[in-house]
């Protein structure tokens, strides 16, 4: 905290810290008005760096923040400084306080940072540890999201909301069936075999269904 203590005109610097230059919200500004002239004055604290000069209005303790656009270049001093004014009959500025040089201060140096996740490792980081969810069913992708949404919003996605973000994200795939669940031509062969009976063997004419039974086997069992 800086503190400047205010005369008549005059302005004394009682109070000050190291400035670096990048700074945002870090800096204040104490105004002690000891001249009875400025009881009746509306106050504006006034911050000037180089070329850039910023006022900021005092409030009821004659305390303020400094601007960060008066602290981003290294090197220039920072001067402050108060305007008082009554209506448009008293205007009084105080002369201007050199605070300090501003020094430099260390870069947020964006090659330092690690790069932006893909949208992939995005889903991962938002699904994080399955085994730490508290849904039922931990091996549906569906509520695993479900309960992040919940979380983080309360919404709820639907199945058809979360397949189109992972159709967004994986693309979208062809149903398949796998293929230990698909018959080979033998056993296809076997099963006709065992309903129909082979080609070759020969079935008594007393066996063989009209077309009238077979269209009321059928009638049995489609009709209602």
């Amino acid at each position: 905290m800086f503190q400047i203590e205010v005369r008549k005109a005059d302005a004394i610097l009682r109070k000050s810290e190291v400035i670096t230059s990048g700074s945002v919200k870090a800096y204040g500004a104490c105004f002690e008005f000891v001249h009875p002239i400025w009881q009746s004055l509306t106050k504006q604290a006034v911050f000037r760096c180089g070329d850039i000069q910023i006022g900021v209005m005092l409030d009821e303790s004659g305390e303020c923040v400094i601007p960060w656009e008066v602290l981003q270049s290294p090197g220039e001093v920072l001067e402050i400084g108060v305007y008082g004014v009554q209506g448009k009959d008293v205007v009084l500025p105080t002369i201007w306080v050199r605070a300090g040089t501003i020094r430099q201060g260390v870069d947020d140096c964006p090659g330092g940072r690690a790069p932006s996740p893909d949208a992939y490792q995005q889903l991962l980081n938002a699904i994080g540890d399955l085994k730490q969810l508290q849904t039922g069913n931990k091996q549906s992708l569906v509520d695993a999201l479900n309960e992040v949404l919940a979380g983080g919003c309360g919404d709820v996605a639907a199945d058809s909301e979360v397949g189109d973000m992972l159709e967004d994200v994986f693309g979208e795939e062809e149903e398949y069936v796998p293929d230990d669940q698909v018959a080979t031509d033998e056993e296809v062969e076997d099963m006709l075999e065992s309903v129909f009976g082979r080609g070759e063997d020969s079935v008594p004419e007393d066996q063989v269904a009209t077309d009238t039974e077979v269209s009321d086997m059928l009638d049995s069992v489609f009709c209602t």
